[in-house]
């Protein structure tokens, strides 16, 4: 079954961070903001952030929200019972996930296992990347992020936002119907000569994610969504889709709509039918 995981910003933003580098313009307590255009910058091509949590707190997932690794890039996640130790967790991940699935890996442009291109990279993550990182659940105080690309050509490494957390996730399945569609697109006018005007606004995107299950779906999300706000977070609603690459296009950095539209309500009460709406957050 097809499930949803919600990953939020709230250990982070309580922590206390340290940069291995910086730059005065772009320091690293922009990583608790929840711009993901307002970002921390290293001086280096490979740097890292420690987490204080101030306690023991349980993680599984690492969201990594806006960074500019290239395909050559790499995340090292740490975690330990002191700044910089790594007794309770050593991974090291790829930037980009491989994909997998029809269309992709063998089957597709790619070889088995190849990487989104560039045209790719615009299409699925218009607003800029994003990267989810799952492990067996570790409970720590000390954490450290790497980004690492030697060779990356800007010379600097940088990530908008850096999520730690005990996901959230959902009872209930995703139905079929996944809806996401452009928001705000580009308007053409036209003034009295004639002349086209287009106001370039940023893209961005409108997910409505449809689950199925018994009528109490409602109530387990309403419960999900009290904890997470109006403060945005990582929805991963196809986490376990066998596909990777149908995943990557499900995986969103997001808030629930504030111009008074509908975050959550019931499809058919007797189906038990439970939709969400959350829209990509800049």
């Amino acid at each position: 079954m097809i499930h949803t995981r919600l990953i939020t910003g709230t250990l982070v933003d309580a922590a206390t961070l340290t940069a291995s580098s910086e730059t005065a313009e772009l320091p690293v307590a922009n990583l608790q903001d929840d711009r993901r255009t307002k970002v921390w910058r290293a001086q280096t091509t490979e740097a890292y952030v420690d987490i204080d949590l101030g306690v023991s707190r349980p993680v599984g997932a690492v969201a990594v929200v806006n960074h500019n690794l290239s395909q050559a890039g790499r995340f090292i996640v740490q975690a330990g019972t002191s700044q910089g130790d790594a007794s309770l967790l050593d991974i090291t991940e790829d930037a980009w996930e491989p994909l997998y699935g029809f269309g992709e890996g063998g089957f597709g442009e790619h070889s088995f296992g190849g990487y989104l291109s560039d045209e790719e990279i615009a299409i699925y993550y218009p607003a800029g990347s994003l990267r989810l990182i799952y492990f067996d659940q570790v409970d720590a105080r000390h954490w450290r992020i790497t980004l690492s690309e030697p060779d990356h050509p800007d010379g600097y490494v940088e990530a908008g936002r850096i999520m730690l957390d005990a996901y959230r996730s959902s009872q209930r399945g995703v139905s079929l119907g996944l809806e996401m569609l452009p928001v705000d697109p580009s308007p053409v006018s036209y003034s009295l000569g004639g002349q086209a005007w287009v106001d370039q606004r940023p893209a961005y995107r409108q997910m409505t994610v449809t689950y199925r299950g018994a009528p109490d779906a409602l109530d387990l999300w309403y419960a999900v969504l009290q904890e997470v706000g109006r403060a945005p977070f990582v929805g991963d609603f196809l986490h376990d889709h066998p596909a990777v690459s149908a995943r990557l296009r499900a995986q969103l950095y997001c808030h629930l709509p504030q111009d008074g539209g509908q975050s959550i309500r019931l499809g058919y009460g007797n189906r038990g039918e439970v939709q969400l709406t959350v829209r990509e957050s800049l």
